[in-house]
């Protein structure tokens, strides 16, 4: 799954009056009564913290619900979704049948026809989905809303200017989280809604962390910490930016097949889906799409919405960022 995908999602209709809160999951109505406020917002974000941290591994099937209001189509998705501490974690897509399995250091992603197979140099850098995503949300966001309710508790959190909405069980485990992302593109605001069943705690059968990666037919990404680790397994010298405004390097990845591919990510902060700049670099064929918007240095610069292209040599370079047009140009200029 990853961060690896931008999604689109169903829309939660929320019913005020008399309390009442729709479930987008079910469409049924159910009565978040506000029963006791003897206990505060922060006191409920430090008991889903505390939960966290006594649990070992956690089980539990997701439901994912995205969709963009340009867009007639939505999209459902269904996972088990398991983890160990401090790092393994197991993802299965129900029905695209792809499975995702880190044992700690390495993940390898099952599907029908490949396996991909991720080397992470540093374990920081191993994804933090579904649940460890909430925690790190509820730790390092801001929380400004909680109710105790019948069945369990709410939090709104605010998080560079989304809001987050979670629901909490009795237990203090997550049932429900709903944002929407703000990606600044041509389609819009993208709503998400997750739900959570069927949750076990300290149970999980380690063998499920187990990883076999056949001899052939495989595909190899290394997560990388900057460019120079990542030139080790390029069969290309990478075009580094030397202006990128104010964004910091979070990773390179280096895709290992037919022709090389370098993918870096830059961010202000590698949790919020904003002030982002992505740039691929591959040889080989690839395709320059969108119109001429500049000539930098000689060199022809495309872009349709936000995402630009340009090639320098053998190298194929696309960017996609939210910053502004000048500011795009001016990463170009600096890999000129």
């Amino acid at each position: 799954m990853k961060t690896k995908l931008v999604i689109l999602l169903m829309l939660v209709v929320l019913t005020m009056g008399c309390q009442q809160k729709t479930n987008p999951v079910t469409n049924t109505t159910v009565v978040n009564q506000s029963i006791n406020q003897s206990i505060t917002k922060e006191d409920i974000a430090k008991k889903v913290v505390e939960k966290y941290n006594e649990i070992k591994s956690y089980r539990a099937d997701v439901f994912v619900l995205i969709y963009n209001e340009k867009s007639p189509k939505k999209f459902n998705l269904n996972y088990v979704y398991a983890f160990e501490k401090p790092n393994k974690f197991y993802i299965y897509d129900t029905k695209m049948g792809v499975k995702e399995v880190c044992n700690g250091t390495t993940e390898v992603v099952y599907s029908e026809k490949s396996v991909r197979v991720i080397k992470f140099l540093n374990s920081s850098k191993i994804h933090k989905e579904f649940y460890m995503k909430i925690i790190d949300l509820v730790k390092n966001g801001k929380v400004v809303y909680g109710e105790k309710l019948a069945d369990g508790y709410y939090l709104e959190i605010n998080r560079s200017g989304n809001t987050y909405k979670l629901w909490i069980s009795k237990e203090y485990l997550p049932v429900k989280l709903e944002y929407t992302i703000h990606p600044n593109t041509m389609f819009g605001p993208i709503n998400v809604v997750e739900v959570y069943r069927n949750a076990s705690i300290n149970n999980v059968d380690s063998n499920l962390f187990n990883i076999e990666i056949p001899k052939k037919n495989v595909e190899y990404t290394y997560v990388c910490d900057n460019f120079e680790q990542a030139e080790k397994y390029l069969s290309f010298k990478p075009i580094v930016p030397s202006y990128t405004d104010d964004l910091k390097l979070y990773s390179v990845l280096v895709i290992k097949n037919n022709n090389d591919t370098l993918f870096a990510k830059y961010v202000k902060n590698p949790n919020i889906p904003k002030n982002y700049l992505y740039i691929t670099e591959k040889t080989g064929t690839a395709q320059i799409i969108g119109s001429k918007v500049a000539n930098v240095n000689g060199t022809e610069v495309y872009s349709i919405g936000n995402y630009y292209s340009f090639k320098k040599g053998k190298v194929f370079v696309n960017i996609l960022s939210d910053l502004s047009k000048n500011e795009i140009l001016k990463i170009i200029k600096s890999m000129i």
